[in-house]
């Protein structure tokens, strides 16, 4: 789990989603540690529940639905339960005790709020139907089946290896782990709206299968051949794509692994970076490192040194963890506002005033860096279209007639736009009030005076 490569990706930032797996996990040991123990009594599978409850308070209603589907299933595929040995009666008063106290507060203090999270973002979502349109754009079936098994390589390759056959009582609920897998994917794949990384919570039941693959060795070899066939293919075009590799093609690259590519690749952007050189230089890198490590692991297998074998699979997922960190290090001047932020700070005073034009979504660590509360010009966008309508938001959404009259005020006012001047806000100022800063990475700065 530790050695997947999407991790270099999702453990870096803070996100709900790698919470949401720890839950997730925590329901599911909960129930097969449970699942043959009739003599833990009155706690017996509270864990399952607690764990469901806190993945509701972390990812929604989601944190309910994978737990019972996952389980459904797997008592059909394995040994049914009574409603009595699950223990039903006390863990719905433990998941009711978490999850019910701050619903029933947001209901009641916000009614719209609660049927924007409930409703809007939780049911609608998954239909792709949503009232309040979010800018974003769904990755295909296709293209999330194949960004999953990228985020879990190496280990995904052996996603099919079987382990030696287990007579214990608690083997019989090893399909469960399967159906966890086949749930989480399968879920996705028939929803009309996901992301790249919609799988994350099925990479602990990929690492309980792949390890124990490993420990018995019975399949491990086979597939370990199949990977060298995929890595040999893989790695010679990465090595060719990467020696001729275009502006357009490593957009829609991008666009594949990557939701905000996605969007600049459906409103036909242009390439933001100055040259593919950097892309070309990671891709052929990973192509040697795919031909050469995987080569290694299968010479290793072949000697019969398995450890040795395992390790070079564990050094070839770090190797591409250190590419995807030097690809981080690519984009990060395009992405990051802590250049813009440093010039803001350099050049205001406390009574200045920081403007941002759109939602913050694009430039969200800007308050943290400024440690200025910034106010948003037609930013009503996406999720802000409801949150504008909150009472706490009044005085920060503001249109381009109030920036108009802040920016002839005597107050100075820095603002920050992320499109060419002529296609912004900007263009409504008047031009002799307009002295542009500069320009960081993706973003301009301007000021009044």
């Amino acid at each position: 789990m530790a050695t997947v490569v999407g991790n270099a990706l999702y453990v870096r930032k803070a996100s709900t989603d790698q919470l949401f797996v720890f839950c997730l996990t925590l329901a599911m040991y909960g129930f097969l540690r449970d699942a043959e123990r009739a003599d833990r009594g009155r706690a017996r599978f509270l864990l399952f529940y607690l764990g469901a409850a806190l993945g509701v308070l972390t990812k929604g209603f989601i944190g309910v639905v994978f737990p019972l589907l996952i389980v459904g299933i797997g008592m059909i595929v394995g040994r049914r339960l009574s409603w009595r040995e699950l223990n039903l009666a006390r863990g719905a008063l433990v998941f009711a005790a978490i999850t019910v106290p701050w619903h029933a507060l947001v209901a009641w203090r916000s009614p719209t709020l609660f049927w924007f999270y409930t409703v809007d973002n939780q049911l609608l979502r998954f239909f792709d139907a949503r009232g309040y349109v979010e800018d974003d754009v769904s990755s295909s079936s296709l293209a999330f089946v194949v960004a999953s098994f990228i985020w879990a390589f190496p280990w995904s390759v052996f996603t099919l290896a079987r382990a030696e056959p287990d007579a214990s009582p608690h083997a019989r609920w090893r399909p469960l782990i399967v159906v966890w897998l086949v749930a989480v994917v399968g879920l996705f794949v028939l929803s009309r709206f996901k992301h790249e990384y919609y799988a994350l919570p099925a990479f602990p039941a990929l690492a309980v299968l792949v390890g124990a693959a490993w420990a018995s060795g019975r399949e491990v070899g086979r597939w370990l051949a199949t990977g060298l066939f995929g890595c040999v293919a893989v790695g010679v075009w990465a090595l060719w794509a990467g020696a001729t590799l275009t502006p357009d093609q490593t957009l829609y690259g991008m666009a594949q692994l990557n939701a905000y590519y996605r969007i600049l690749h459906d409103q036909g952007a242009a390439f933001p970076f100055p040259s593919p050189r950097p892309f070309s230089v990671l891709l052929q890198a990973l192509g040697l490192v795919l031909l050469l490590g995987w080569v290694l692991a299968m010479l290793c297998w072949a000697r019969g040194w398995r450890r040795s074998a395992f390790a070079s699979l564990v050094g070839l997922a770090a190797v591409i963890t250190v590419l995807i960190f030097r690809l981080l290090d690519v984009v990060e001047p395009y992405h990051s506002v802590k250049e813009i932020a440093q010039a803001i700070n350099t050049n205001a005073v406390p009574a200045d005033v920081l403007v941002v034009e759109g939602t913050i979504e694009d430039s969200p660590a800007l308050p943290f860096y400024t440690g200025r509360r910034a106010l948003l010009v037609n930013g009503a966008l996406n999720n802000f279209s409801f949150g504008a309508t909150l009472p706490e938001a009044r005085g920060i959404f503001i249109d381009t007639g109030d920036l108009i009259r802040l920016w002839a005020g005597p107050r100075r006012v820095f603002l920050v736009v992320s499109r060419a001047r002529g296609q912004s806000v900007v263009a409504a100022l008047p031009a002799a009030r307009v002295h542009a800063l500069g320009l960081y990475g993706s973003r301009w700065l301007y000021s009044n005076r």
